[in-house]
C-alpha cells in the first residue's frame, strides 16, 4: 500500500482529493484537520450570530428612542418648526443595521463552508471506510492462507509421527507380518546407513521377522540412501514379475507401513560396502 499525498490547507479549508488508494494515516490526519476547521466555521457562524442580536437589539431601542420623542412633542400641543435631525440617532441607527447586515451576510457565508465542508468529510468517511474494509478482507484472505498452512504442517506432522512410530515394529506387526510371508523360502538382503543407529535397530526388526519366516535374510550391506522410510530394491522387472516381491509389499502393507520400490539396472554395486 503506497501512500500518497493529500493537499490540504487549513486556512482556507480545502477538500483534499480523496483516494481509494491512500494511506491510512494520512487519511486521518487529513478527517481531523477537517473537524478542526469545522469547529472554527461553526464558531464563526455563531460570532455572525450575535452581530445579527446586537443590531436587531440596537434598533429596537431606537425604535423606542423614536417613540418617546415623537410623544414628547406631541404632548406640549405647540405647532413648531422641525428639530435638527438627530445625528446620534442616525449614526447608531445605521451602525445597528450595519451589523444586522454583515451578520446575516456572514451567518450565509459560514453556512455555504460548513455544507461544504461537510460533505467533504463524509466522502472521506466513506474512503476511510472502503480503506479499512479493503483491509479487513485481505485480513481476511491472510487468516484463510495461515490456516491453510497450519493445516499443511499439522498434516506434515501428523506423517512425520506416523513416520517415526514405525521405525520399530511392535509385536503384532512381527506376528502379522511373519505369518504374511511364511511358507516361502528366499533369499533377502537387508541394508541400512550404518550411519543411522535408529535405522539399523529398525532392520534387525526385519531381519529378525525374515529370519523366523525362513527367508534367509542378509544383513551388514551398505545403503547410503538419504531418504527417509521403508524401500525395496530389486533387479529391472523384477520389482513387477517377482512374486517374493509383491508378497513382500502386500505383508508391509498388511502391518501399515508402505514401502517405495527401487530399481537397479544388472551389475550395479551401489549397495555394497566400501573398499
Amino acid at each position: 500500500m503506497h501512500a500518497m499525498l493529500i493537499s490540504w490547507s487549513l486556512a482556507k479549508c480545502s477538500c483534499p482529493s480523496w483516494s481509494a488508494n491512500t494511506d491510512e494515516s494520512a487519511l486521518r490526519i487529513a478527517l481531523a484537520s477537517l473537524d478542526d476547521c469545522n469547529s472554527s466555521l461553526h464558531w464563526l457562524l455563531g460570532f455572525f450570530t450575535v452581530w445579527v442580536v446586537v443590531g436587531v437589539a440596537l434598533e429596537l431601542v431606537f425604535v423606542i428612542w423614536e417613540y418617546v420623542e415623537e410623544l414628547h412633542d406631541f404632548r406640549r400641543g405647540i405647532v413648531h418648526p422641525p428639530d435638527m435631525p438627530n445625528r446620534l440617532l442616525f449614526v447608531l441607527g445605521f451602525v445597528a443595521a450595519g451589523l444586522v447586515a454583515l451578520g446575516v451576510g456572514g451567518e450565509l457565508y459560514a453556512e455555504s463552508k460548513i455544507s461544504t465542508l461537510e460533505t467533504c468529510i463524509r466522502k472521506g468517511n466513506d474512503a476511510l471506510f472502503l480503506l479499512l474494509s479493503k483491509e479487513v478482507q485481505q485480513l481476511k484472505t491472510d487468516n484463510l492462507e495461515l490456516e491453510a498452512k497450519n493445516l499443511g504442517l499439522q498434516t506434515d506432522l501428523l506423517n512425520l509421527r506416523k513416520e517415526s512410530g514405525a521405525r520399530r515394529l511392535t509385536g503384532k506387526q512381527r506376528e502379522a507380518l511373519r505369518k504374511a510371508l511364511k511358507g516361502v523360502k528366499t533369499g533377502m538382503a537387508i541394508g541400512w546407513n550404518p550411519e543411522d543407529s535408529e535405522a539399523a535397530d529398525f532392520a534387525g526388526d526385519f531381519f529378525s521377522v525374515l529370519t523366523d519366516a525362513h527367508w534367509h535374510p542378509v544383513s551388514r550391506l551398505w545403503a547410503p540412501n538419504q531418504k527417509y522410510g521403508v524401500m525395496i530394491g530389486c533387479i529391472e522387472v523384477e520389482c513387477q514379475t517377482s512374486p517374493h516381491i509383491q508378497l513382500l509389499k502386500r505383508g508391509l502393507k498388511k502391518i501399515g507401513i508402505s514401502a517405495t520400490f527401487i530399481t537397479f539396472p544388472v551389475g550395479d554395486k551401489s549397495l555394497s560396502p566400501p573398499s
